[in-house]
């Protein structure tokens, strides 16, 4: 069984070492490595994760989801807001839209419609 590579991106270490013990208890999932600063995006690229759990209650999340979505090919982004309790799942996807109708066949596409969702309800 492949375990899933999981990186986590937080700025608070008692969230992050909570998180990383909770992780490491799951036969499916490999916890890679923690940081809490922006500088942290070249370890994240030299690791390659598959998903990177973030925390995003910082008033400076926007820029940094962004980043991460546009420098890291290929990797998901769970975002974990803890004042609402609510996990957002990004995903690096581009597609190439040279007419009107290719916006009709990118949104049928189940990964655009959010085919992922975390142990609970979708809001």
């Amino acid at each position: 069984m492949t375990k899933r590579r999981v990186f986590i991106f937080a700025d608070r270490s008692l969230f992050s070492q909570g998180l990383d013990s909770l992780l490491r208890r799951s036969d499916t999932i490999e916890v890679v490595g923690i940081a809490g600063e922006e500088e942290a995006l070249d370890e994240i690229k030299a690791l390659k994760p598959d998903v990177i759990l973030i925390r995003v209650s910082r008033a400076d999340s926007g820029p940094i989801l962004s980043r991460l979505l546009s420098e890291v090919p290929g990797v998901r982004v769970v975002s974990v807001n803890l004042d609402e309790n609510i996990a957002t799942v990004y995903t690096s996807q581009r597609f190439l839209v040279t007419r009107a109708e290719d916006f009709v066949e990118i949104l049928g596409r189940e990964e655009v419609q959010g085919s992922s969702v975390l142990q609970g309800k979708k809001v």
